[in-house]
């Protein structure tokens, strides 16, 4: 997701005590897919609106995806779960 930091869409917050450099926040949806014994997984942004306790605003996130449409995937990978079944397991 560098595109956000390179386009000025992310907020610079002061580094915690002890730190030295700032850092940023991005929110985004971790979504996971189970497809036979494979887990593959997604960063989906911009976040949806769903969350109240979200320190993004409801307008924010709507300016968000007024400029860059619905969620999409950004980011995604697949490891195997065969691991955690019993063998002979379909």
């Amino acid at each position: 997701m560098t595109f956000l930091k390179t386009e000025g869409l992310l907020q610079e917050f002061e580094p915690p005590r002890g730190s030295k450099k700032p850092y940023y926040k991005i929110e985004f949806d971790l979504v996971m897919i189970i497809q036979g014994r494979d887990l593959t997984y997604e960063a989906r942004w911009p976040k949806k609106k769903k969350d109240a306790d979200s320190e993004t605003s409801v307008e924010e996130q709507e300016n968000l995806m007024d400029k860059f449409g619905p969620p999409k995937a950004r980011g995604n990978g697949q490891i195997s779960i065969a691991a955690a079944f019993e063998p002979g397991t379909n």
